[in-house]
């Protein structure tokens, strides 16, 4: 009987999985091997000049000739010599990425970067150039207006004259331009053509050198982009950084950031364009900072026309009017997949627990502190007064099971009641009923209970669920896919509690530091899961 492996085929599709350091090991094996996995080696390659990486010798450039048709995805690291930017026969180049360490005033790169892209704009799909704080030219971006079929082009670290800000934008417009023009105007080939152009736009840490905003005036809107990605952009007020999203009319995915965080965006001036119908295909969100308060918030999810895939107000004024605008419409509760709500200190506990109840394709959620009497179902003191509380007396959600049975990120704090008295059985029992409900969960992989939370007036601390085996942690056998486990400290493990989990969870990978008061116990407890592989943090 032929073994798998012996099948050139299933080598090739194990090979795509692997690292590059595993590819050459496997190469060696024997000589069918190599021939398989040699390839899958320049497939994606990367040229590293620096110290750090002179462990594993540079390709020379002939090699690099030699293997062109092989190499799709090409990384470019520091200080190489020219002759690496002249390869031009790399057809098969969809990805190139250029991370620039020295200051291109020592080496005239960019010239070469610039010849580079444009002899491989007819295969390049994606473009990222991080390039501490050197100055990008208009030619490199007239070199990436010629790439009409790049989807994705990604700036970090780099200064932008005016002049090279505007050639940016005109390229990033006419990409899959040329493509529109020779379909013409027939309907029935562009009903079968998928939409080309840039998709996706990622701008971080740029700083733009005399930036004038009257440029928007005359600039071509930016039709294809659907993810837009800003942060941290120098010399561009959030007004301004606001024009350029409205250049972007069909934005999909929109994530926003100011200079370290710390800006005061043009949050009313966004919400009247939402409200206006400026943006109708969004439906992933991601914004951080209190002045997007809760009512702006509110507004933006009544007025998205479409389903919320993704809603990320970490550390936002989301509270009553947003919450209510997002577990209200139907529309948007039974389709968003991932929501993060860490540090927004007026989302809670009732709010969590309905989450929890009402939006069954969560993936991914995150949040601050969920009570054991929310999810018990017994009404919370300490949420008493936060506008939850129905007829009967009982909070919205309370003891409810919950529905989110496709979540495999979960993070939060579980507070089991700092009155409750820790030595009683009802209290263990309690705790039982805890991890009986997590097991609920069981594509979890990802599990983290070990959030901080942020300041709140009358919350000044919680006690943390103890994770061991009389406690309830062999319930937690269901979540067969976890990889991460984190909770909070002042846990009493031992070695039972390690063992149970290194027999049980096969894919565990990362687990909490702290897991005994003990030094001792402790740094055993370590020293056992690092004989199986996993890491503590």
């Amino acid at each position: 009987m032929i073994h798998p492996l012996e099948l050139h085929e299933i080598r090739s599709c194990i090979g795509s999985f692997l690292s590059s350091s595993d590819l050459l090991n496997c190469a060696c094996v024997s000589k069918e091997w190599n021939s398989t996995f040699s390839d899958l080696i320049w497939r994606h390659i990367t040229l590293d000049n620096s110290s750090s990486s002179r462990r594993r010798p540079l390709p020379t450039v002939g090699q690099v000739h030699a293997h062109s048709g092989l190499i799709h995805a090409l990384t470019l690291k520091n200080q190489l010599p020219n002759e690496y930017y002249l390869v031009d026969n790399l057809y098969r180049l969809y990805s190139l990425q250029v991370n620039y360490r020295l200051s291109c005033r020592t080496r005239p790169i960019l010239p070469l970067l610039s010849n580079l892209i444009e002899a491989h704009s007819s295969s390049l799909k994606q473009f990222q150039f991080d390039g501490w704080n050197n100055i990008i030219s208009v030619q490199t971006f007239n070199a990436v207006g010629t790439c009409q079929g790049l989807t994705s082009l990604w700036l970090s670290n780099v200064i932008l004259p005016s002049t090279a800000f505007k050639a940016l934008l005109d390229a990033c417009a006419n990409i899959g331009k040329v493509a529109e023009e020779e379909d013409g105007d027939s309907i029935y080939l562009i009903s079968r053509k998928k939409p080309g152009g840039l998709a996706e736009l990622r701008l971080e840490d740029l700083s733009i050198r005399d930036f004038n905003a009257e440029i928007f005036a005359t600039q071509t809107p930016l039709s294809h982009v659907e993810q837009i990605h800003i942060q941290e952009i120098y010399g561009m007020e959030p007004n301004a950084q606001l024009q350029l999203l409205v250049l972007c009319p069909n934005i999909r995915s929109l994530y926003w950031r100011g200079i370290l965080f710390k800006v005061k965006f043009q949050v009313h001036q966004w919400v009247y364009y939402i409200e206006a119908g400026m943006w109708p295909l969004l439906t992933c969100l991601d914004v951080l900072g209190e002045e997007f308060y809760d009512e702006a918030l509110s507004r933006v999810i009544s007025r998205l026309p479409l389903s919320l895939e993704k809603l990320l107000v970490r550390a936002t004024g989301f509270g009553r009017m947003a919450f209510n605008s997002l577990i209200s419409a139907e529309r948007h509760y039974n389709h968003i997949r991932e929501l993060e709500l860490f540090a927004c200190s007026d989302v809670t506990s009732s709010m969590i627990q309905q989450i929890m109840v009402k939006m069954p394709a969560l993936e991914s959620f995150s949040a601050n502190r969920l009570c054991v009497t929310d999810i018990l179902g017994t009404p919370s003191e300490t949420n008493r007064n936060d506008g939850d509380v129905g007829d009967n007396g009982r909070h919205h959600g309370s003891g409810q099971e919950w529905v989110c049975k496709n979540l495999r990120t979960l993070r939060l704090c579980i507070d089991m009641g700092v009155a409750s008295d820790p030595t009683t059985l009802e209290y263990n029992e309690r705790q039982r009923q805890v991890h009986l409900r997590l097991s609920t969960l069981q594509s979890l992989e990802i599990l983290e209970l070990s959030r901080n939370l942020p300041y709140r007036a009358g919350i000044v601390k919680v006690r943390k669920l103890d994770h061991k085996m009389n406690t309830g942690l062999r319930h937690l056998a269901s979540l067969k896919r976890i990889r991460k486990f984190l909770f909070r400290p002042g846990q009493s493990l031992t070695t039972e509690e390690i063992e149970w989990m290194t027999d049980t969870w096969k894919s565990l990978s990362t687990v909490s530091r702290n897991m005994n008061l003990d030094q001792d116990i402790n740094d055993k407890l370590v020293a056992s899961l690092a004989q199986h592989g996993i890491a503590v943090v």
